[in-house]
């Protein structure tokens, strides 16, 4: 049996510059997806945001933080 586990809070995934993009396109639904990053970018962050009627993503650069 599989049990279901609900989490709340926050999760930071790292990854390489070609892996990146495609964990934050899983979570983009009908939207336009991301393009892999070049191995000159490096700022930029991914915020994913769970909700019922689906996900959100939003690429922002690290100095927004």
């Amino acid at each position: 049996m599989v049990k279901a586990l609900r989490r709340w809070g926050d999760i930071l995934l790292v990854g390489h510059s070609n892996t990146v993009s495609q964990l934050a396109n899983y979570f983009v639904s009908d939207g336009e997806k991301f393009a892999d990053l070049t191995d000159l970018e490096y700022d930029f962050i991914y915020v994913v945001t769970l909700e019922k009627n689906g996900s959100k993503v939003e690429r922002k650069v690290y100095k927004d933080f």
